[in-house]
């Protein structure tokens, strides 16, 4: 029990810093917003951010994570029209609003053993049960391969 403990808050803490990796990158992208700042984002940190996503193993956080930073380059490109502004500008607001509720979810599930544990289960489970991505089926063996 004791070695598993152990291994948890190890688990548990380098969970905490890829949320925090998160959300550091979370607040550059609401100041390049605030700032309307049209620079590229730097590759560094753009790395930095999918490899704590892929770490973290979370795939509702890495989808608004992903689709947040897509509509804050979008909004902040040099030549956006003002109906595309418009459109983006609601959706930013939205993706906001989803990762951000989705970073405190996990922020507080990581800060507890129950928690970072239910984590690990959901993780598990959904890896079990993932489709294959591009699964072709096979012909069964009594045919020829041609459907009719």
């Amino acid at each position: 029990m004791g070695a598993f403990n152990h291994r948890d808050s190890r688990h548990g803490h380098a969970l905490i810093q890829e949320l925090a990796v998160v959300r550091k990158t979370l607040g550059r992208l609401d100041a390049k917003l605030q700032e309307s700042d049209s620079e590229h984002v730097p590759k560094e940190d753009d790395r930095e951010l999918r490899l704590a996503l892929q770490r973290i193993d979370d795939d509702r956080l890495t989808q608004l994570a992903l689709d947040y930073a897509v509509c804050v380059r979008g909004l902040t490109a040099p030549m956006v029209s003002r109906a595309w502004k418009g459109e983006l500008t609601e959706e930013v607001k939205e993706a906001h609003r989803l990762l951000l509720s989705r970073l405190q979810t996990l922020e507080r599930l990581a800060g507890s053993p129950v928690g970072r544990l239910w984590l690990w289960l959901q993780a598990r489970l959904r890896r079990v049960f993932r489709k294959p991505a591009h699964v072709q089926s096979l012909p069964s063996s009594g045919t020829n391969g041609n459907r009719r």
